[in-house]
């Protein structure tokens, strides 16, 4: 508070010196970036000063989830299921190559009838000889680029690749979108998201394909990254794990929707046009969708956002004080660096968010490695596995609210890891087999649990001006966390049946130990500046530091 009115009386000083013509070179800088906000409220002849409030104040004044949070989501699940799609587009249009048989009249292959897929002789004798066998009107990537005998290890690149290209689109666009804005960021990763996709099916050979999926992954997490992003930051801390959890809740209904779509398309290229073309008209939300205000706090560009919280409040059927005016973020920086992340009070921070994403990313898709073949329909499975994520998104929305995002994660890491070193001494009988499932699918819940929270506890945790980096890096160590699970799930079989669930759930309790050292966020406002952020701990010396400099500039 005494930063705060020291702030104003050095305002007013800057304000009374330009009405009498006297301006300053040291005050010029301050004065024409506040002149936009500090407007007055002229009265009967009479002038007063605004009210300096932070974002968080102006949700609570405009609505924290109204009409046009409402309508903000409900565009943001929309933009998500064009990338979504794209994530898992390569379960069903690369299948393990299919039967053949040897081509009618062959002088080289003499075997009769149809041959199993992992019959390797056809790799022995002239593609000429022999041919595939699949169903009437069927095509996949897998046949039509012969991804077979020394080829067909380009089946798993066709998804590496993809991940590979959202490595580097989550540190670009974070770096993007926290210097020229997240809608900055937004559409443009969404065209070419579109652009790569739809290209894909024209591609030549495979080479050419698997360019077109490095840039589709690229764009992929630029796009769903700034969509959470700005849908988060224009909810409230009490409603934000509503929010989180309904946008998620659309990535669920997108995964019921792909095998819903190949089950009745059964040629790859016209899936690919199908899960691409129809929202092309998630452009049309460009024209409601607004910038992040709180972005535009960090760049000082307050006329702008107080035109967008005008525009909230009367969506949401609110009252906008205009004698209150946006507070001045503490000394804000222009430009942000990913090297700001590893900054002294903020490295402990990123680093422990790092590996909670890597263990989270580790054993929720280690587990689902893991699990038995069900058997049946593989769209089917699919849509069973992607509705059990549905009560872990339900709880995350309730109890990241009443216990704390802190408690929750860590608790449910701890839990998951339990549960998973159980699995492997539950004999696997027919007596043993409900229970060893029933404990393997809690393990899942808790482990989707915490996953669904640490995304709501990452956007808390860091400053506005350093949100999409800090989110990008998270999710890469995410992304590094998936892409290892197969080698655990999988690999370390070779030693013992146990040893990948006793490695998994180690890595989820080592993950809940981890968390013990994030400060909880649940009901706190979200600093919008790294120097915020470090100035709010005035216990540690670098943020007294910030608050000596910041009060001796106001003074001077």
């Amino acid at each position: 508070m005494e930063l705060q009115e020291t702030t104003l009386r050095n305002t007013n000083t800057i304000c009374d010196a330009s009405d009498t013509g006297v301006q300053k070179d040291k005050h010029q800088k301050k004065t024409d970036m506040l002149s936009s906000d500090m407007e007055t409220n002229t009265n009967h002849g009479s002038t007063e000063e605004m009210t300096m409030l932070k974002i968080d104040d102006f949700l609570r004044m405009v609505g924290e989830f109204g009409p046009f949070q409402w309508i903000l989501e409900l565009w943001c699940i929309f933009l998500y299921i064009a990338p979504v799609s794209q994530i898992y587009i390569m379960y069903f249009t690369t299948p393990e190559p299919p039967a053949w048989r040897c081509v009618n009249g062959s002088s080289l292959c003499n075997l009769n009838g149809t041959q199993p897929s992992d019959n390797n002789y056809r790799c022995e004798i002239p593609r000429s000889q022999w041919e595939y066998v699949q169903g009437e009107g069927v095509s996949t990537v897998t046949v039509d680029y012969d991804l077979v005998c020394d080829s067909k290890w380009l089946i798993s690149m066709t998804s590496s690749i993809f991940y590979f290209g959202k490595l580097f689109g989550t540190f670009c666009a974070g770096w993007l979108a926290d210097n020229y804005g997240r809608k900055t960021v937004l559409y443009p990763s969404n065209l070419l998201l579109l652009s790569a996709s739809l290209l894909t099916t024209l591609m030549p050979n495979i080479w050419s394909f698997l360019v077109c999926r490095f840039i589709a992954g690229f764009a992929t997490d630029a796009t769903t990254n700034q969509a959470l992003l700005l849908l988060s930051e224009y909810v409230s801390t009490k409603y934000r794990p509503i929010a989180t959890n309904i946008l998620w809740m659309g990535w669920i209904g997108t995964l019921c929707l792909m095998p819903l779509q190949a089950y009745f398309i059964k040629q790859w290229k016209m899936l690919f046009v199908v899960a691409v073309v129809p929202y092309v008209i998630g452009f049309l939300s460009y024209f409601f969708i607004p910038e992040s205000v709180r972005w535009l706090r960090t760049k000082e560009r307050y006329s702008d956002a107080k035109s967008i919280l005008r525009r909230m409040a009367r969506w949401n059927h609110k009252e906008l004080d205009e004698t209150a005016g946006i507070e001045r973020p503490i000394i804000s920086t222009k430009r942000t660096t990913p090297l700001d992340l590893f900054r002294r009070n903020l490295v402990v921070s990123t680093l422990a968010q790092g590996c909670l994403w890597f263990v989270n990313g580790l054993v929720y898709y280690g587990l689902s490695l893991s699990a038995d073949d069900l058997g049946g329909s593989m769209y089917l499975n699919f849509v069973y596995v992607s509705l059990a994520e549905i009560p872990s998104a339900i709880c995350a929305a309730d109890f990241s609210n009443r216990f704390g995002r802190k408690r929750t994660t860590v608790v449910a890491l701890i839990l998951a890891g339990v549960f998973c070193i159980s699995v492997p001494y539950i004999p696997l009988t027919e007596a043993g087999k409900p229970s060893r499932l029933a404990v393997g699918l809690l393990g899942k819940f808790f482990l989707t649990l915490s996953f669904d929270i640490i995304t709501i506890w990452s956007v808390e945790l860091f400053p506005t001006d350093l949100r999409s980096k800090g989110l990008s890096f998270v999710y890469m160590c995410g992304n590094v966390g998936s892409t290892a699970s197969p080698w655990i799930a999988k690999g370390l079989k070779v030693f013992s049946d146990e040893v990948p669930f006793i490695v998994m759930g180690v890595s989820a309790l080592v993950g809940g130990a981890v968390g013990l050292l994030l400060e909880e966020t649940n009901g706190r406002d979200a600093k919008d500046t790294l120097n915020e952020f470090l100035a709010d701990g005035v216990d540690n010396k670098e943020g007294k530091e910030f608050l000596q400099n910041h009060n001796a500039n106001v003074e001077t």
